[in-house]
């Protein structure tokens, strides 16, 4: 089995523009997804997601550093604790 990282709240905003799309959204939030592969675009089973508030005016550079510091953080945990349930 594999897992993914995707810098989205799944099932919204699947596939390779996910930042842009959940950026430019009317959603007040972002966040990750860490997911199960599947045969589906970003269909897996959700094993973890983390979101964080869009601030008044905040660039899509600024998005994508939220999104990419959280990733950094949440697949190191969903890592540990896929393997200690080994």
């Amino acid at each position: 089995r594999a897992i993914n990282l995707h810098p989205s709240l799944l099932p919204l905003f699947k596939g390779a523009h996910a930042i842009e799309q959940s950026f430019e959204s009317d959603m007040k939030v972002g966040g990750v997804s860490v997911h199960w592969v599947s045969e589906e675009l970003d269909g897996g089973a959700i094993i973890a997601q983390r979101a964080f508030e869009k601030s008044a005016g905040m660039s899509l550079e600024a998005y994508e550093a939220k999104i990419h510091e959280i990733e950094h953080e949440l697949l190191p945990q969903v890592i540990v604790e896929i393997l200690c349930q080994s």
